[in-house]
């Protein structure tokens, strides 16, 4: 079983969370976390190839890949 948690990165609150098995990847769950207001977004390697899931979540993110955060914002 693994949590799957999404966090306000200024106020720290969680705002989504998702419970998988343990063999579901990281990426399947990443549209139920996003909520689509996002300024920025981190994530490990498992969310690098993830770039049009953010893009249809919030239409212009700048995105980057681990071993930096994920940015999305102006």
């Amino acid at each position: 079983m693994k949590a799957h948690i999404g966090v306000d990165s200024q106020t720290k609150l969680i705002h989504s969370v998702a419970a998988t098995a343990a063999n579901v990847q990281n990426s399947q769950v990443l549209p139920k976390l996003l909520h689509g207001e996002e300024t920025r977004m981190w994530g490990d390697a498992a969310y690098s190839g993830q770039r049009e899931v953010i893009r249809h979540m919030r239409p212009t993110p700048r995105v980057s890949c681990r071993p930096k955060p994920i940015g999305i914002g102006p």
